[in-house]
């Protein structure tokens, strides 16, 4: 991409420190002038950046001539687009930056806010001038200079203007230079059509399956945490209004997704403004695949993101196409990492954009049956539990419902009780692959009366589903079985611990010692 900034207002030294920066040649021909082209001579496939710069080109004319008028405004600010005008034929395409006051021009009554005559208005005016004119160009471009600055635009005083002819200092200057390096790069990258998102901690704190009121989850409030799921929120939302389309793929079911999103209110996002839904316990790299395909879009316009490092692993290895956004390990930090992400930016949105995701009444809902892991290798370890494991344990035991034989609870007094018992145990699997350490994800409880081995409670973390977790900790409590014994396992139906039923009437049929008690939920 070749370029051709033009700075009105600004002399050399600008000029200067753009063209001596080294880090701008990777993006091919730069030039730097502070006045139009000399030479009509046309510029194929090299792009215009045309900065305005409000009190050399408007005020200061106003101020020589005495005509602080609505009329003389339009008409300076008329010339201004003239010039644009002129070069556009020169230019493949022209990014016409509007006026900003970078000359901290103080004195009452022209840089007076609520003055009908002061500097704001006449910039509004002029700007709003800029805008109408080339509203349905499609070779000029109109974008705010605070967009640019990121809402702060620089000044200097008057004195430093009139010693050095220059409206930036030098620190600004090279600030200048890094917001153009940053403009540019996102002219040359290919801005990305679809988020994949997770659910589940990564746009709320907790597991929308495990919990009975959706407001048990963290999100919003006065935690970091909760204010930066909500933040986060606010971003997706603002890309799926320009244009960039959101999908949700998450270990979830439908019941508890529509409960979050119709239940609570701090959610930002609502259920309409996710144009496909794709629930269950499939692997989730062909999920996005099917995102892909529905939107007809290729699999390098489409970010993933997802708190669990080993999903997001998975990912890159089985769709090394697909973008994978790193978050951070705190939430507060999700949305700057979204917000700084290169592929979702983009210089400049049109009205299409705007208009892309408009259609409320697209969303599709689909629940992929389980399955396990895509092609990863996890490592499982058994061990007893140690003092050290149980508020973990405590954890588990009062949070997870999905996969809870029992839907059994303790206090803090009896889960000690039982851990100081001779005849009660606990199990607990820890499970690592090459993604990352999961930690204590699963716990068996039971105990050891009269020649019966009893289980009182199997519960896994739905993070472990599909890591044969259950299998290993059932196989540890029959391998150390004492002879002669059997195993009775308990199991009660709470109505939400489906996962753990599958597993749990299926276990007589792995050893003739195992049978299964059924008990009324209580």
């Amino acid at each position: 991409m070749n370029i051709d900034i033009i700075i009105q207002g600004e002399t050399t030294l600008l000029s200067q420190k753009i063209t001596s920066c080294g880090e701008l040649d990777n993006y091919g021909d730069i030039s730097v002038s502070w006045s139009l082209p000399s030479e009509n001579t046309p510029r194929p496939g090299t792009s215009c950046l045309y900065f305005c710069e409000f009190v050399t080109q408007i005020f200061f004319p106003l101020i020589r001539a005495g005509q602080f008028e609505v009329a003389a405004v339009e008409k300076l600010a008329q010339k201004v687009s003239e010039r644009v005008e002129q070069i556009s034929s020169l230019y493949e395409h022209v990014y016409l930056f509007d006026f900003v006051a970078c000359i901290n021009w103080t004195t009452k009554g022209y840089a007076d806010a609520t003055s009908t005559l002061g500097q704001y208005q006449f910039i509004r005016l002029a700007n709003d001038k800029l805008a109408e004119q080339f509203t349905h160009s499609t070779q000029i471009t109109v974008l705010p200079q605070a967009f640019f600055w990121n809402d702060h635009v620089p000044k200097v005083s008057k004195e430093y203007f009139a010693r050095t002819s220059c409206i930036l200092q030098l620190a600004d200057i090279n600030r200048f230079i890094s917001q153009i390096i940053d403009f540019v790069d996102c002219q040359s990258t290919t801005r990305i059509k679809c988020v994949c998102i997770d659910l589940d901690d990564t746009i709320w704190g907790g597991i929308a399956s495990e919990v009975s009121d959706p407001r048990e989850l963290e999100l919003g409030g006065i935690s970091g945490d909760g204010r930066g799921f909500q933040i986060l929120q606010y971003v997706l939302k603002e890309l799926k209004l320009s244009g960039i389309y959101l999908a949700v793929i998450s270990k979830n079911t439908r019941d508890a997704v529509e409960r979050v999103f119709h239940g609570l209110d701090e959610m930002i996002l609502s259920s309409s403004d996710i144009h496909q839904f794709e629930l269950g316990y499939s692997d989730k790299a062909s999920r996005i695949v099917r995102v892909a395909e529905r939107l007809n879009i290729l699999l390098e316009s489409v970010l993933f993101i997802d708190d669990n490092p080993t999903e997001r692993g998975l990912i890159k290895r089985g769709l090394p196409d697909v973008n994978v956004l790193d978050l951070p390990s705190s939430p507060a930090k999700y949305a700057d990492a979204l917000s700084s992400f290169k592929q979702v930016r983009a210089g400049f949105l049109t009205d299409e954009d705007y208009g892309r995701c408009g259609n409320a009444n697209v969303t599709h809902f689909e629940v992929a049956a389980a399955s396990g892991l895509m092609d990863v290798t996890s490592v499982v370890d058994i061990a007893p539990a140690d003092s050290a494991d149980l508020p973990r344990i405590l954890q588990l035991i009062n949070k997870t419902n999905q996969f809870n034989s029992t839907g059994t609870r303790m206090s803090q007094s009896e889960l000690a009780a039982s851990f100081r018992s001779e005849s009660d145990f606990i199990l607990c699997a820890r499970v690592r692959d090459e993604f990352a350490d999961m930690g204590l994800v699963g716990i068996v409880l039971g105990d050891v009366h009269k020649g019966i081995t009893t289980i009182s409670a199997i519960i896994l973390s739905c993070r472990a589903f599909g890591r044969e977790v259950e299998h290993r900790l059932m196989e540890e409590v029959i391998n150390h079985l004492p002879e002669g014994n059997v195993v009775k396992v308990k199991f009660a139906d709470t109505g939400r611990n489906q996962r753990a039923r599958d597993f749990i009437l299926s276990l007589p049929m792995l050893d003739e010692r195992l049978y299964v008690d059924s008990f009324a939920s209580t």
